[in-house]
């Protein structure tokens, strides 16, 4: 009788940890789940970027190698970002500026401009030849700073300093 019931217990108690693990998962609006989904996209993004920087300016062994996966990742992100904002999210844990929204054309047209940027680079990588990916490496960058100084937040604005 004692194993039925502990059973029994141990069901009710599982049942009741998942129950709350739902119950918070569903108490986090749809706003809050595409706002982390963007952060998370232009992160990944940020470390393909980081990750090249590392390597040319620590000279690692990796070059250009490492460089051209690296460009393919930022070509494939910049994809993905017009679908990530088609939903306005403006308020909350967010650097997104309304001016997205605002000047929508530009701001697919600059994602686009990055993929095409991080492409160039990528087939520059390929060659393995430095003097040809230097310059990719910095037209890349532009790319991604001319969408930021647009449509991010400056990091005086942004909600982590809030």
């Amino acid at each position: 009788m004692r194993p039925v019931r502990s059973r029994l217990a141990l069901l009710a108690l599982t049942a009741g940890i998942l129950g709350s693990g739902l119950a918070l998962l569903h108490a986090q609006s749809n706003e809050e789940i595409l706002v982390a989904y963007r952060q998370r996209l232009m992160s990944g993004h940020g470390a393909s970027m980081g990750s090249i920087g590392d390597i040319l300016k620590y000279k690692l062994d990796y070059g250009a190698k490492h460089i051209a996966v690296h460009a393919k990742n930022i070509s494939e992100y910049a994809k993905l970002i017009p679908d990530a904002f088609k939903t306005e999210v403006t308020a909350g844990a967010t650097d997104a500026k309304p001016e997205i929204w605002k000047n929508w054309d530009d701001f697919t047209a600059k994602a686009s401009h990055l993929e095409t940027e991080a492409a160039k680079l990528a087939t520059a990588a390929q060659s393995g030849d430095m003097a040809a990916i230097m310059p990719q490496v910095k037209a890349t960058g532009d790319s991604c700073r001319g969408c930021h100084d647009s449509y991010r937040k400056p990091k005086e604005e942004s909600y982590k300093n809030k």
